[in-house]
């Protein structure tokens, strides 16, 4: 069993808190207050949480945005311009 914890002074937690629905971050809360929050299974449930979150913004994001997976975000090859040369190509 792990030993009680400060979730505030723990970084792992504020970006959980960020993420997880209000049930769950209450779960977690309690395993830190009385000892039992495993950090590698924290992280775990984080990166599913990440990967969820994700995947509802990329499906908002598609509704009208392009056909394709990554058209029409930010930053993503069909929205940047063609980069120019700035010196000639020298054969």
């Amino acid at each position: 069993m792990e030993a009680p914890k400060d979730p505030e002074k723990c970084n792992l937690f504020n970006i959980f808190k960020l993420f997880a629905p209000a049930s769950r971050l209450a779960e977690v809360q309690d395993l830190y207050l009385n000892g039992g929050a495993a950090y590698g299974r924290i992280k775990l449930e984080l990166v599913d949480l990440l990967g969820s979150f994700r995947r509802g913004e990329r499906e908002e994001g598609d509704a009208g945005q392009g056909s394709g997976p990554g058209e029409g975000y930010p930053g993503t090859r069909a929205t940047r311009p063609e980069p120019k040369l700035l010196t000639p190509l020298i054969w």
